[in-house]
């Protein structure tokens, strides 16, 4: 999408982000935001309305073609526009605001190197502790065994079901009273990879202990589910070396299965090919000699 690349490029220039920065926020590679900027690759749905969110902008902007003017925010004028809802919070109403505008802030942190190897620890402890044996990983199978109940959106009322899309188009969890919690999933949408993702993210967030209100929750939860359904070591080690192999291999979509082999060759370039102890224990599990 041309049109998309260059506002994004535009965008970019007048918040003074990198691309690489952008990269970094949403766990995709530079080279794949370059792609997009050049108007080589289109980015999904999701990726678009990210990117958007990230700068500051409407998902419809970047698509459009318009010549049309818009208010372009800076990272200072996000950072101020933070720094006054927290000040002014007086009242419901300000403290929706001040979630909102802290969101948008906080867009721009990182999730640490020590979290990043957190996760990769938990992601490897679901394999053990759940016994689960081989790639491709089973999302639904694996939340009926921790007890996670796992409900269509086609199965709710249209009001229900309406709400539900409006929380999500892919898919929200939510804990009940008794303690027990759900994932709601959009089951319409036609690609299974997807839906395997959305319900794999879902229990990031669970396994996580995510506040819905911490900000870097919907990175770490991608992190997670990437690392779950993909894991780099599984891919190296495999041989899996083309994006139509992890898509037949880890039943993943097209889409998740380039990002999952960009961080694979990250991954390969700055380890060499020699594994964490966690990750020797994800082999042993998987009966993939190393």
């Amino acid at each position: 999408m041309v049109a998309f690349g260059k506002r994004l490029a535009v965008v970019l220039k007048n918040n003074g982000m990198q691309q690489k920065e952008l990269a970094e926020a949403l766990g995709v590679s530079q080279a794949l935001i370059s792609k997009i900027v050049r108007g080589v690759r289109t980015p999904s749905e999701d990726i678009a309305f990210r990117i958007a969110q990230i700068l500051g902008v409407s998902k419809e902007y970047l698509e459009s073609d318009s010549v049309s003017e818009v208010l372009l925010d800076s990272t200072a004028e996000c950072i101020a526009r933070a720094s006054h809802a927290r000040m002014n919070a007086d009242n419901e109403s300000d403290k929706y605001y001040n979630s909102q505008v802290y969101d948008e802030y906080h867009a721009y942190e990182r999730i640490s190197y020590n979290r990043y190897e957190d996760i990769k620890r938990i992601a490897v402890g679901m394999y053990c502790k759940y016994d689960i044996p081989s790639v491709p990983v089973k999302p639904f199978k694996l939340a009926g065994n921790m007890g996670i109940d796992c409900v269509k959106y086609s199965s709710l009322s249209d009001n229900d079901r309406s709400v539900s899309m409006w929380i999500s188009r892919d898919g929200y969890c939510r804990k009940g009273s008794t303690g027990k919690w759900s994932i709601f999933y959009n089951d319409e949408i036609e690609s299974t990879g997807r839906i395997h993702y959305t319900i794999m993210h879902e229990i990031g967030h669970i396994v996580l202990h995510h506040n819905p209100e911490y900000p870097l929750a919907e990175r770490e939860a991608d992190f997670f589910a990437k690392y779950m359904l993909c894991p780099p070591a599984v891919l190296f080690r495999s041989n899996y070396r083309t994006v139509e192999d992890v898509v037949s291999n880890c039943g993943v979509s097209y889409e998740a299965a380039s990002y999952a082999l960009d961080y694979c060759k990250r991954w390969l370039a700055a380890t060499g090919g020699n594994f964490a102890p966690y990750e020797e224990q994800l082999l042993k599990q998987l009966n993939i000699l190393y």
